[in-house]
């Protein structure tokens, strides 16, 4: 499938595939959704009418295989594929294809992260297969009540079998796609975190005790293990570290899953002391870090705690973070050159600025950054003036956000972590979100309501507003 397949040839070799894969293994099925996922992304231009109906059906096809993967999950662990003597997941091996005895033929670790990686790629939600790797969360954060046949029941659940056998590249593509998907599963987050640790760590010791060799070698002779034979080894070289550093820690931040705060800092820190490791490090990663470092410094907020505030300060050093700080400015200024205003978005602006109801302290602007630290470019801003009550005049600082296609997944339409992350990072700034569909905003239009559904929307976030503020102003009992 090399080089890019027209649509109407996609959607055969799909329709081709679907009459088979009831009976295909779980690699070919995970293949096929990495094909899709690259053709997909190689596609250029924007669909015509018959080309989304077209992408429709493909979808649906897609989504088919996920559930067929997912069968092919759920008979892997029965009882019946797992080996007696299956070995503990600490003692599987990242070059591991098939940890606790299950088949090759059945699911490999790779084929789970290839096919969560290709979903999320596609927009696609997979809830069969997640719903099939589901099961070791609750174990891992019940605490050590645990009988031994319940114990033992979790050693066999998915997905505390699957992430021991993931290379390092696995894991990153895996939590990647989970944060993508907006699935927020913080135990399933912390066992990938935990593995990328491992990983390091391990790939640490190795170093030091090649260096050591090194100083030891009579004569200045050269040590026996090198850096080419070290990364084979652990099967992780210096990119694929970075790599998995900034995405899973990515993915940590854009799900907002604060209890995992510490591990990131370990986890980012571990890259940081390794000078090849974070040379590595390409543009993308250090927006990614830049990401997790404004995460971080909101969580901290309000902690008494300066290093909570801190965010990677003091993980990474004055001149790594500096890095990150201007990756991310390098990204502003290069969608500030090329705005990417869409026709919806327009569209809504000139509704709101036709709306004699709102009254505007500030006017009106697309593609404005955030205050105070533009970690985020809205869609649509001002500043809303109001009356609160007793003839007092109030302010309202309000984003709204015209949210396209790429901002949800399929079939259910929720939004994706990149989205929600984005929206939280302007509530913790003060601002009022509305985010308004393209789907939304064509039934609006095909009803004639778009000025009354917009302006309603509006209205809701002041009286949230009104109320918070009231509730802010009310003496505690």
């Amino acid at each position: 499938m090399e080089g890019q397949l027209p649509g109407s040839q996609l959607q055969q070799l799909l329709q081709a595939v679907s009459k088979w894969q009831r009976r295909l293994p779980a690699q070919v099925l995970s293949n096929v959704l990495w094909a899709a996922a690259k053709l997909t992304a190689d596609a250029a231009g924007t669909p015509s009418q018959r080309q989304q109906q077209q992408q429709r059906q493909q979808r649906a096809l897609l989504l088919s295989l996920t559930e067929s993967l997912a069968s092919c999950l759920q008979q892997a662990v029965s009882p019946q594929a797992v080996s007696p003597q299956a070995v503990s997941p600490q003692a599987v091996s990242p070059q591991a294809v098939s940890p606790h005895g299950v088949s090759p033929m059945a699911v490999s670790p790779q084929a789970v992260s290839l096919a969560l990686w290709a979903c999320s790629k596609l927009l696609l939600f997979p809830a069969a297969l997640l719903q099939a790797l589901k099961g070791t969360a609750s174990g891992l954060e019940a605490g050590d009540n645990k009988s031994n046949d319940s114990q033992q029941q979790q050693q066999q659940q998915p997905w505390a079998m699957l992430v021991p056998g993931m290379s390092l590249q696995s894991a990153s593509m895996a939590a990647h796609a989970l944060g993508q998907l907006g699935h927020a599963d913080q135990a399933v987050m912390a066992l990938l975190l935990q593995q990328a640790l491992r990983i390091t760590q391990q790939q640490q010791q190795q170093q030091q005790q090649q260096q050591q060799q090194k100083c030891g070698a009579a004569g200045g002779g050269s040590s026996s293990v090198g850096p080419d034979r070290l990364e084979q080894r652990t099967g992780s070289s210096s990119s694929d570290v970075a790599q998995a550093v900034s995405n899973i820690s990515w993915a940590v931040a854009v799900l907002d899953l604060q209890q995992l705060a510490g591990n990131v800092r370990r986890l980012v820190a571990a890259a940081a002391c390794r000078k090849a490791w974070w040379a590595a490090m390409n543009q993308q990663g250090l927006l990614q870090l830049h990401q997790v470092h404004v995460w971080l410094q909101d969580c901290g907020q309000g902690s008494a705690q300066q290093d909570q505030q801190q965010g990677l300060a003091g993980t990474l050093s004055q001149a790594q973070l500096q890095q990150c700080v201007d990756a991310a400015a390098a990204a502003r200024r290069a969608a500030a050159g090329s705005p990417s205003i869409s026709v919806t978005q327009q569209a809504v602006f000139e509704v709101l600025l036709q709306l004699p109801q709102l009254h505007w302290r500030d006017p009106l602007q697309m593609e404005q950054p955030a205050h105070p630290d533009a970690a985020a470019v809205m869609d649509i801003a001002g500043v809303l003036q109001f009356e609160s009550g007793a003839g007092q005049s109030d302010f309202l600082r309000l984003a709204v956000e015209v949210d396209g296609p790429q901002h949800f997944r399929w079939p259910d339409r929720q939004p994706t972590g990149s989205t929600l992350y984005r929206s939280r990072l302007l509530q913790r700034r003060g601002y009022a979100v509305v985010s308004v569909s393209y789907y939304e905003w064509r039934e609006w239009c095909a009803a004639g309501v778009e000025r009354q559904r917009l302006l309603h929307a509006i209205q809701q976030q002041v009286q949230q507003h009104v109320k918070s503020a009231a509730a802010a102003d009310r003496p505690s009992k």
